[in-house]
């Protein structure tokens, strides 16, 4: 198993929910969470919907304020999309029998 491509791709996928600062407003999110009085279930089910917005709730929302684009936590920019993508044949490495190639 190639570990550095997985923890290549984990901090890809990290660095596009909004990194850190996004992780930390999801943490105090769940924790919030864990806190109510309500079931086991109930408590589950609210995580893995919070989980599904990075950051804040509402704050990557759909149409971002006033219906423009939501943005990249702090670059003004459009925010990176989430959703798994097939690999570019830069991420597939060649097969073993395939002939070589020049580079420059």
């Amino acid at each position: 198993m190639d570990f550095k491509r997985l923890a290549d791709r984990a901090k890809n996928i990290f660095e596009k929910r909004g990194g850190s600062a996004a992780a930390k407003e999801d943490f105090g999110e769940l924790k919030d969470i864990a806190g109510r009085d309500e079931s086991l279930g109930e408590r589950a089910k609210e995580a893995a919907e919070a989980l599904k917005d990075p950051g804040a709730p509402g704050a990557a929302s759909p149409g971002g304020p006033a219906g423009r684009p939501p943005t990249a936590p702090g670059t003004g920019g459009p925010a990176p999309s989430t959703t798994p993508t097939e690999p570019t044949t830069a991420d597939v490495p060649p097969p073993s029998d395939a002939p070589p190639t020049e580079q420059q």
